[in-house]
């Protein structure tokens, strides 16, 4: 068994494009996970308000959001990053342009800065979360403060969707073999 001078710490990310959230969840020496750490950023589009091109306008919500990372990774250098992604079933073009813009930022800032990740679905969160694959944004929440009630959950209703989102997908890269192989 590896002898661990730190107490690993795993960063799970809700990747989106108008809203993405983060959670640190730390693993105690008794093995139990805790989030210790939580928070969202929402990027709105100002294109029309400001008479600027939309592909600027999204340049600029890149911007926002890979900066947010960074400082995240900066601030608590997790041992691993768990990245739930967007599997697609868009309704629309431009629904889909910003899963695409929103996986692509958060990968290439992790590779840019050789943080390790491991991607998740939104059905292995919520699969963490009911045991199904299916669960409401309520039931995840839900979820979330009960079974870490110490954390510094928002009391703002978006805040809290997105964090415990990224705890869970946190959680469910705390699970993978790949992780457990890193970590311990």
């Amino acid at each position: 068994m590896k002898q661990r001078t730190t107490t690993p710490a795993i960063l799970g990310i809700d990747a989106g494009f108008a809203a993405c959230g983060a959670a640190l969840l730390g693993i105690r020496e008794d093995g139990e996970h805790q989030v210790t750490w939580c928070d969202s950023i929402k990027t709105r589009p100002e294109a029309k308000k400001r008479n600027v091109y939309q592909a600027d306008d999204d340049a600029r919500r890149i911007a926002e959001i890979t900066d947010w990372i960074v400082t995240i990774i900066g601030d608590h250098r997790p041992q691993l990053v768990a990245v739930e992604l967007p599997t697609g079933g868009s309704k629309s073009s431009r629904a889909a342009r910003s899963m695409g813009m929103a996986t692509g930022l958060v990968i290439a800032t992790l590779t840019f800065l050789e943080v390790g990740y491991l991607v998740v679905t939104p059905d292995q969160v919520k699969q963490a979360v009911t045991g199904k694959r299916q669960a409401s944004k309520q039931q995840v929440m839900d979820a979330a403060r009960l079974r870490w009630p110490i954390a510094p959950w928002s009391d703002t209703k978006w805040v809290l969707e997105h964090s415990a989102d990224a705890a869970f997908a946190a959680l469910v890269g705390a699970n993978a073999p790949l992780a457990k192989a890193l970590l311990w």
